[in-house]
């Protein structure tokens, strides 16, 4: 790689990173003037609650999509609320743009564009709608993004064994998982 195209690709990641930390901050700072807006998130903190009272009572399930419930049950056993998990969320959306962006980076290593299309791609997630709206709320949805973007990186790489636990993770967290198969 050239001292040129390296000074370039520095560049572009800290643009991205300059972006996901103002984007935090932005999200940081909504997650702080209140209520959780989706309603979708309270039921789920409350499903979490509720298996920590009866961990093995799956009926306590309205959708049979048990993992983000029970990971939550480690926010609320740490004395977490759902604002708790509103402010993981902020955090798990812009360690998802740098992973993403970084493993782009990597991934398109040799292809003349690859500085605009890693940029372009990174840009677009950072204000697609589970980063700007689902990223300050108690949703599952920026972990599934996480995970999903895990299972992408596992794959394509050959490791079908780290792929299959990220796509199993995928599916216990989110419906749209499914579509894989």
């Amino acid at each position: 790689m050239s001292a040129k195209r390296a000074v370039a690709q520095r560049l572009t990641i800290v643009l991205i990173a300059v972006l996901a930390l103002g984007l935090s901050a932005f999200r940081w700072h909504l997650v702080g003037q209140g209520p959780d807006p989706d309603t979708d998130a309270y039921a789920h903190h409350a499903i979490a609650r509720q298996l920590i009272l009866t961990p093995t009572n799956v009926s306590v399930h309205w959708v049979w999509l048990p993992l983000f419930h029970y990971l939550q049950t480690v926010i609320v056993l740490a004395h977490g609320s759902l604002q708790t998990m509103r402010y993981t969320n902020v955090v798990i959306t812009a360690l998802s743009l740098l992973l993403m962006h970084l493993w782009l980076l990597h991934r398109l290593q040799g292809h003349r564009q690859v500085l605009l299309v890693a940029t372009l791609a990174s840009i677009v997630y950072a204000l697609s709608p589970i980063a700007m709206q689902m990223g300050s709320t108690g949703q599952p949805e920026p972990l599934f993004a996480l995970v999903v973007l895990g299972f992408v990186i596992a794959a394509t790489n050959r490791r079908y064994v780290l792929a299959g636990v990220a796509l199993s993770a995928a599916v216990l967290l989110r419906y749209e998982a499914w579509a894989v198969a």
